[in-house]
């Protein structure tokens, strides 16, 4: 078995695109999905996943310059811009050779085996994600079992999902170590200004925050105050990066998902391999691939993705239009 050979992909008749000589990828699929099967602990598993996603990365790099592909139909203002094509058709096709079908594999094998997956458990919110969540992963179980070529519903819920929660989480993270190091200067008494009535009300909701919280204002609202606290306090750069994760909007622009994964402060908090991977699927082309086309082979990784993928380094504070879920797991 070679992960890195020439490989040879082929247009059918109808346009679509296949991979001829796919016997080194069935191997190695087998491969790392008996790996991901073996592990007993949950770090173990985590430190499989990484594996996985360096070597689709590296698979990726070497099939982008080594691949034999075929011309692209229709009219390219430049060359560059062909290459650009043709790229992100391999790494669509990479995607679901690798990635989709390791965690395909894998999560048929623990369906057969406890005849469930892994679940997350969603805290009461005014949508309900947990709803939301379950008819995903209804859709999702339905195709597994009964080889279905698409699970539509999980294909549009799940996508979004992974968007919203790494907002939460983002948010809920910077809004922890904002707080941290508010909380030592105030210990130290190095407060540059007193808090006014409505900062101490909104810094002492947060620090004795439990559970759960409710404002009686917007988002922007509060976060805004406490984003001018942090600044002013001179603990958080104003940069328009750090106003979209906490305020959820800047003077020109809203939260987006690209706005939030290119970030400097998400390249400093996400697993590295965890946030490539976020960019490949969720930053445009592949999410838009998976809106259309609804194949659950792209879809099994994020699922994986909604069970807890990715290591929760430490635990984050919660906002208060945005009451924290489990997907602080992204980070």
């Amino acid at each position: 078995m070679n992960k890195f050979y020439l490989k040879r992909f082929k247009r059918r008749e109808d346009g679509s695109i296949y991979l001829e000589n796919a016997e080194s990828v069935s191997q190695y699929v087998k491969k790392m999905a008996d790996r991901l099967c073996a592990c007993r602990e949950e770090e173990t598993l985590l430190l499989v996943k990484k594996d996985i996603l360096r070597d689709y990365r590296d698979i990726y790099v070497y099939d982008v310059n080594h691949a034999e592909f075929p011309e692209p139909i229709g009219r390219f203002d430049s060359q560059s811009i062909q290459m650009d094509f043709i790229s992100n058709r391999i790494l669509l096709q990479d995607f679901g050779l690798y990635l989709g079908s390791i965690f395909l594999r894998f999560h048929r094998t623990i369906y057969d085996k406890y005849k469930k997956l892994p679940s997350i458990e969603l805290q009461g919110l005014a949508i309900d994600y947990s709803e939301l969540y379950e008819r995903a992963m209804d859709d999702y179980i339905y195709a597994l079992r009964n080889n279905c070529p698409h699970a539509v519903s999980a294909s549009f819920i799940l996508p979004s999902m992974i968007e919203r929660g790494l907002a939460i989480a983002l948010q809920n993270r910077l809004l922890y170590k904002m707080l941290a190091e508010l909380c030592e200067k105030i210990k130290c008494q190095k407060l540059l200004r007193p808090f006014d009535q409505e900062e101490e009300s909104c810094v002492r909701s947060f620090m004795t925050l439990n559970e759960s919280l409710i404002f009686p204002a917007s988002e922007n609202q509060i976060m805004g105050k406490m984003y001018d606290l942090f600044v002013r306090e001179k603990i958080l750069d104003d940069t328009a990066d750090n106003r979209i994760i906490l305020v959820g909007k800047d003077k020109r622009m809203n939260r987006t998902l690209g706005s939030m994964i290119r970030s400097v402060f998400a390249e400093k908090e996400i697993s590295a391999e965890y946030l490539e991977l976020l960019k490949d699927m969720l930053a445009g082309y592949l999410i838009d691939y998976t809106r259309k086309k609804v194949t659950y082979e792209l879809l099994t990784f994020g699922c994986d993705l909604e069970t807890g993928g990715v290591l929760v380094k430490q635990r984050c504070l919660t906002s208060s239009a945005s009451i924290s879920l489990p997907f602080s797991s992204l980070l």
